[in-house]
């Protein structure tokens, strides 16, 4: 019987189960909850790495690589197999005498079999989980990607719709004074085509927004149909991808998620080799033998038996199978050095991009920001006070509007070349890696 002690144990700990599959529960309702709401800089990378479908199959995969090294846990290589028998034996003047026999045989493992299989099972989960978490990352990046564009895509809507409010209040102007005979015909039509080219534009701009928005639900799980979503945030990149790219720029040193994929792959194969390797050694059948025959004697033996290994291809020796996890091995060596390669490259090229878009953003300080943005807003009303002619006031409005467009461009690369940067230098994204 169980002691009070004993009880109370087994009570806590069952307690214990209940509140923290209790507390999980929450934890999961409050981040589907998280994730039904708003899109925001700090939740769009976990959200999207929760409704990725790769990162859910790839789970799997960790789990089916633990499956298998729950497999290779086992003690014995087989069940004891116990037999029993009996034999009548007659003879001429003898009665009948009756033999029974029993025997008790194991299979020994003597090659170090069962560690190997660990050990190349424990790889495989290594591989796994690190493939899950490339994986993991790389939906976490996409869903960061996809909600700078959102973002992008929302101020150029924003900045369409200025242009156009400014383009309508010079074509009314000029219309107005060519009625009175203030303006030429051909200031009028110039005017009408840039009012016509900007409502084009914001129509456009329009269509890459709710293109932008589809994307990024699609990245969320989200139903398209089911209306807009509501994305808050500013264009500002990645935390630490500048000096990421800095520092790529005097060293590539950077050991990538790729890498590491590779390389874990590389090792289990390796594993692999030397369990199908240690597989190859005999094992050892030890048997008891238990014998009661017509004579009322009792007789018992022991024995051991051993197979006889026979060259390939006479019989099985995991010849073709040790030369497949041998080649498959190197093969995850050289992918694993292309990778690096390749990041190194990728690396080099977003840093460069980015360091550049930095600067360039950084050349547009906020004064002259808002000085041009004031300028924009003035334009039409010196038109309207006569300090502007038509002609002046839509050449100055072209040249704003072009800077406007301009720098908001270089802040939707800078963003997207900073989350290239996160990639290749193997970045946090988790909260929009702020």
């Amino acid at each position: 019987m169980l002691s009070m002690r004993g009880v109370v144990r087994a009570w806590s700990a069952g307690a214990m189960g209940i509140v923290l599959a209790v507390l999980a529960v929450r934890e999961a309702r409050a981040e589907e909850a998280v994730c039904a709401g708003k899109v925001t800089r700090e939740n769009v990378a976990g959200c999207a790495v929760r409704a990725s479908l790769a990162v859910r199959a790839q789970s799997e995969a960790v789990e089916a690589a633990k499956g298998r090294r729950t497999a290779a846990e086992v003690v014995l290589p087989s069940a004891p197999v116990v037999s029993v028998s009996g034999a009548a034996r007659t003879a001429a003047g003898v009665g009948p005498a009756v033999n029974v026999y029993a025997e008790l045989s194991q299979e020994i493992e003597i090659g170090g079999q069962r560690e190997a299989r660990q050990r190349a099972a424990e790889a495989g989960v290594v591989a796994e989980e690190k493939r899950a978490a490339a994986t993991g990352r790389d939906a976490g990046l996409s869903g960061l990607r996809a909600y700078f564009e959102v973002i992008a895509a929302i101020e150029e809507v924003r900045l369409a719709k200025r242009v156009e409010a400014a383009w309508g209040r010079v074509e009314t102007a000029v219309l107005a004074a060519e009625e009175s005979g203030g303006a030429a015909g051909i200031e009028a039509e110039l005017a009408s085509a840039n009012a016509l080219r900007a409502m084009q534009h914001r129509l456009a701009a329009e269509r890459a927004e709710k293109a932008a928005r589809t994307a990024l639900a699609g990245l969320l799980g989200r139903d398209a149909s089911a209306g807009p979503l509501v994305v808050e945030g500013e264009l500002l990149p990645v935390t630490g991808a500048e000096a990421a790219a800095r520092k790529a720029a005097g060293s590539s040193g950077v050991e990538p998620l790729e890498v590491g994929v590779l390389l874990s792959e590389k090792r289990a194969a390796e594993a692999k080799v030397e369990a199908l390797s240690r597989a190859r050694v005999p094992n050892l059948t030890v048997s008891v033998l238990v014998q009661r025959d017509g004579f009322d004697e009792t007789v018992v033996g022991l024995g051991v038996s051993l197979p006889i290994p026979l060259p390939h291809p006479a019989t099985r020796t995991n010849a073709g199978e040790i030369a497949e996890a041998s080649a498959l091995a190197r093969k995850a060596g050289a992918e694993a050095e292309g990778a690096r390669r390749k990041v190194q490259t990728e690396l080099a090229t977003a840093a460069a991009e980015m360091l550049a878009r930095k600067a360039e953003v950084d050349g547009v300080s906020a004064e002259k920001l808002a000085r041009t943005e004031k300028s924009f807003a003035n334009v039409t009303a010196e038109m309207e006070a006569g300090r502007l002619s038509p002609k002046e006031a839509a050449g100055l409005q072209q040249a704003l509007v072009e800077v406007l467009e301009a720098h908001l461009a270089a802040r939707r690369a800078l963003c997207l070349a900073s989350v290239e940067v996160a990639r290749a230098a193997g970045l946090a994204v988790e909260g929009g890696a702020r």
